[in-house]
């Protein structure tokens, strides 16, 4: 779904005035940020158009549309929430598809032979490092179809997925490497795998969202695949363990960056920045973060993509000694440490815009006693459009004296509600 200005608009454009009663097939996009304001499979209303119309979009080009033959015909709530992991538009799946295909790591042959080269003896044959070479092009390949899945329809298959990057770095840098050895731990560690999956994929959505460069994209996507290879360094019983660490496993938790900088440069075949950046992943703007206290200034803007997204998933994932928070609250929470300097605030911003606060797909009850379903974004947080569930009309809560009180799907989940109920020790826990 596209949308134009007048003076651009295709013959095949539709005034917004004039879509009310359409079933568009695609999304429709704010036209600076791209985000989704309206999702697909969402039949276009009074309202709708309103909210359409303070985005500055005049006419829409649908691929598909129809009209809706009655009103039992509605798309059900169920239909609403996107496939896709944490709701991301269409629009920035198909372009982050587009860089998994291409590889996070080097796919060139003639690069790989060379590198080769440094692994041992049996590489000097020719053939060997030409079979090889080739083989880690199709591991690249299979990389990048692992994470579309896991970004397109959810299916998160950390352990495989980690396994991968594994064997790749294998084949260059051997077997009896420390490196690959804790890699070979990391793609056994289920919990840590996932996490680093979806932490792969929320960065790179976010740093595309920031308009990062397609290099720096795919930096970003490879310090959330192995930027925490470091905790592999722990002991054992501080990565199981079911309880809020303690000040000594905090400590300990603490030298893992540093850990993580050190095997990283250790590893042929990945770029020496991404073993630098990883050891800033856990720092805090306010310089409250290790292993160097650094302020926001002195990190890598990789890195504070990274380590907000970070951030965000930790809290919004149950711990066994706590429940995860409710996006709302997480975001609320972001946002009061962004004004207090621990992240920056345009990426606080910018993450809030792309998977909004309150995901698609969420039942929230309103003040007006009514119970509804996130369809899209507004222009103000906390206000998004919605659909009552009873009655099927659609809301833009910015426009109206009416507001979201809680989240059903939240209280349903046990989940964290108010972001001054989120403990500071947080910040030390590990993220999965």
């Amino acid at each position: 779904m596209s949308n134009t200005s007048p003076a651009q608009a295709p013959d095949t454009a539709i005034a917004v005035e004039d879509a009310e009663g359409l079933c568009l097939s695609y999304p429709v996009m704010a036209p600076d940020s791209q985000a989704v304001l309206v999702k697909a499979n969402t039949e276009i209303t009074a309202a709708l158009v309103k909210h359409l119309q303070k985005f500055g979009i005049q006419y829409i080009t649908p691929p598909e549309s129809e009209r809706k033959a009655s009103a039992s015909e509605a798309a059900p709530v169920a239909r609403l929430r996107s496939e896709a992991l944490f709701g991301l538009p269409a629009s920035v799946v198909a372009e982050l598809s587009g860089i998994l295909d291409e590889g996070l790591f080097e796919r060139d042959v003639t690069k790989l032979r060379d590198m080769m080269l440094t692994v041992g003896r049996k590489m000097l044959d020719p053939e060997y490092r030409e079979y090889y070479a080739a083989s880690l092009g199709d591991i690249m390949q299979n990389l990048g179809v692992k994470l579309t899945e896991a970004m397109t329809n959810q299916k998160i298959q950390g352990r495989s997925t980690m396994h991968l990057v594994r064997s790749y770095f294998e084949a260059l840098n051997g077997d009896w490497s420390t490196s690959v050895k804790m890699l070979e731990l990391y793609s056994k560690h289920s919990r840590l795998a996932d996490h680093s999956v979806k932490l792969t994929i929320l960065s790179m959505a976010l740093a595309n969202h920031l308009q990062f460069s397609r290099r720096e994209v795919k930096e970003v996507g490879a310090l959330g695949l192995m930027g925490k290879l470091g905790l592999m360094k722990l002991a054992p019983e501080i990565l199981a363990s079911t309880a809020a660490p303690t000040r000594f496993e905090q400590i300990e938790i603490m030298k893992a960056p540093q850990y993580s900088t050190m095997l990283l440069e250790q590893l042929i075949g990945l770029p020496k920045k991404i073993a630098a950046v990883a050891n800033q992943l856990s720092e805090r703007g306010d310089g409250t973060g290790y292993p160097r206290g650094l302020a926001l200034r002195n990190t890598s803007p990789l890195a504070r993509v990274v380590s907000l997204a970070d951030c965000y998933l930790s809290l919004v994932a149950a711990k066994p000694f706590r429940p995860a928070v409710q996006p709302n609250a997480a975001c609320v929470f972001l946002l009061q440490k962004a004004a207090a300097g621990v992240f920056e605030r345009r990426s606080v911003a910018a993450l809030i815009e792309l998977i909004g606060c309150y995901p698609p797909g969420y039942l929230v009850e309103l003040s007006s006693r009514q119970q509804a379903v996130v369809i899209a974004p507004s222009t103000r947080p906390g206000r998004p459009l919605v659909e009552l569930t009873d009655t099927g009309e659609q809301l833009d809560l910015s426009e109206v004296d009416v507001t979201i009180v809680r989240s059903v799907t939240a209280a349903d989940n046990n989940e964290i509600s108010d972001w001054r109920d989120i403990p500071e020790s947080l910040l030390l826990e590990l993220p999965f």
